[in-house]
């Protein structure tokens, strides 16, 4: 067994350019799932990806499309897959922010989201035209945006420990109940409290397989991408 640190391959398979800056994008769900399963097979463990209108390839909002990638990835293979469904350019209301994302957490089709901190000037023409249709614009993550973005998260995973804990009091019985309801917070708090940091050297393992990475490569191997 490897000593190596042990990370997850994320791939991005778009973003919010239209091919005529990304000629090879996948725009479709039925392109986003072919790319994304391929991926995976070959080592990707989470896939990401922007939902892109049809005709346009310009970014859009639709929960629909999100879930028909979403779902049509993970019937194929095993693996985390989550979107970017926000209309540009980016709303600071957290709320509308994250309808989309919020409106597929109903629905049972998202497992994870995402919070970027980062805001970046988009001032050439051909780009700031693709993604603002304009000659320039910002894209804005301001701290109000990403405090109420965590704060829905937080109580989403909230309610889904507490949901856990009801289903956990009807399935431990006598006092395991009680240390069943600690486990899932602490649980919870661990969720909201990590913090990733880069690490070098490492080896890289799949999201939720029991296969183990050995050294020297063969099929069931999450390296070299």
């Amino acid at each position: 067994m490897s000593n190596k640190p042990k990370v997850w391959v994320e791939v991005a398979l778009n973003g919010a350019w239209p091919r005529t800056l990304q000629p090879n994008i996948p725009v479709t769900a039925a392109e986003i799932i072919a790319e994304g399963v391929a991926c995976v097979e070959a080592g990707a463990a989470i896939v990401h990806a922007h939902t892109l209108d049809p005709h346009s390839g310009r970014q859009n909002t639709d929960p629909d499309n999100c879930q028909a990638f979403i779902e049509g990835i993970r019937e194929r293979v095993d693996a985390i897959v989550y979107p970017t469904a926000v209309a540009l350019p980016m709303p600071e209301d957290a709320e509308l922010r994250c309808a989309t994302s919020n409106e597929l957490r109903r629905r049972g089709a998202l497992e994870w989201g995402i919070l970027d901190p980062g805001s970046c000037n988009f001032s050439t023409r051909e780009s700031a035209a693709s993604l603002f249709g304009g000659d320039g614009d910002v894209y804005l993550n301001p701290p109000a945006a990403l405090k109420g973005s965590a704060q829905q998260a937080a109580r989403d995973a909230r309610r889904a420990a507490g949901a856990f804990r009801n289903l956990a009091g009807t399935a431990f019985v006598g006092g395991r109940t009680q240390f069943a309801s600690i486990a899932i917070n602490d649980d919870v708090k661990l969720v909201l409290g990590v913090e990733l940091q880069p690490c070098r050297d490492a080896e890289t393992v799949p999201q939720r397989r029991c296969e183990q990475p050995h050294a020297g490569g063969g099929s069931d191997q999450r390296e070299g991408l």
